[in-house]
């Protein structure tokens, strides 16, 4: 998946957690901790897979680090 993609499915995800986070009620607290475990995670993670999965050749084909092919297939 291309890294812009995975940044917004991440900014999408921590905006949701957020919203139940800075809930006003302060008798949350078992749920803040979850809150903040899931954004701890999808920021170690995202990074993560946006720095290892996906390359773009010289060419602008993505490629996978993975399996070291091509994810378009190439017409012709």
């Amino acid at each position: 998946m291309p890294s812009k993609q995975t940044a917004a499915g991440a900014v999408d995800i921590l905006s949701h957690v957020m919203e139940q986070y800075f809930q006003p009620n302060d008798e949350a607290y078992i749920t803040d901790v979850l809150s903040e475990a899931v954004m701890k995670t999808v920021i170690k993670y995202a990074r993560k897979a946006m720095d290892e999965l996906c390359i773009i050749g010289h060419d602008g084909t993505p490629s996978c680090k993975i399996c070291k092919r091509s994810i378009w297939r190439r017409r012709g």
